[in-house]
């Protein structure tokens, strides 16, 4: 038997973080953390949303891999707006060159600022992206590591494009600049290499999984691993790309866009 829909709004990703953080702003005294019952989502048993939660979770537990059934359901695909495509052109030559540059790859620094500025991605760029793709000041070891892991975030966007980039779904490290750079034409070539994105439905799949194999890279909340060797950096970057990319609660630039879990 079929559940029946009580209620026309779904308790679905964003609803849920959202009530969730109603509640916390109510508690009193010391922050504590917050958590809602979880299932049932209110929504019909074939709904594709609850079948691809239900998609992941299997693959999950195939590999033996921990998950938590109280995680909802993410949007559907008429509940999200994907980036104009010039914006995802824009995003993937960011990350990669940002990537780039924190590996060492400076030499060709000025021609590729060049060809980011004909694209419009350096108006697109955050103030520190500028700072760092124009070699601005000396970075810091963190700033530089974190510029580091974009590869995977610019390597999902690739993906996402249709380029030819293996990313496996259950990454123990993060992915290699060789491995992408066979991917990644020059900026100015990107709308001629990868005129469109993939279906949408492969891209919510991939994003379903991420999310959850994120929520299994973290610690729990006595500091004991759920997962010893997922890789948290690689996921965490690769979640974020795809939150991105579907418009999660609508934020607006990149560094709004979080990953809740």
């Amino acid at each position: 038997m079929k559940a029946e829909r009580v209620s026309d709004e779904p308790i679905t990703r964003v609803r849920q973080i959202e009530a969730a953080l109603e509640v916390f702003n109510q508690l009193e005294g010391q922050p504590r953390s917050v958590s809602l019952s979880g299932p049932p989502w209110h929504m019909p048993d074939d709904d594709p949303r609850l079948l691809r939660k239900q998609r992941s979770e299997a693959i999950l537990a195939e590999e033996r891999i921990q998950f938590s059934k109280h995680m909802p359901p993410i949007e559907g695909a008429d509940e999200v707006t994907l980036r104009p495509l010039s914006e995802v052109h824009q995003r993937v030559a960011i990350l990669y060159c940002m990537s780039l540059f924190a590996r060492g790859n400076t030499d060709d620094r000025w021609p590729t600022l060049e060809q980011l500025s004909a694209i419009g991605a350096m108006e697109a760029a955050s103030p520190f992206e500028r700072e760092f793709l124009e070699g601005a000041r000396d970075f810091d070891e963190q700033e530089t590591t974190n510029a580091w892991w974009l590869l995977d975030a610019a390597a999902q966007l690739l993906w996402a494009l249709g380029a030819d980039v293996f990313l496996e779904w259950f990454p123990k490290d993060g992915t290699s600049l060789a491995k992408v750079g066979k991917a990644m034409p020059p900026p100015t070539q990107l709308a001629e290499v990868y005129p469109q994105l993939i279906d949408l439905d492969e891209i919510l799949d991939r994003t379903d999984l991420t999310y959850r194999l994120h929520w299994a890279s973290k610690p729990n909340r006595d500091g004991s691993l759920r997962c010893t060797w997922l890789s948290h950096s690689a996921l965490m970057e690769r979640h974020k790309a795809l939150n991105w990319l579907i418009g999660y609660r609508g934020y607006a630039t990149w560094d709004e866009v979080t990953t809740d879990t």
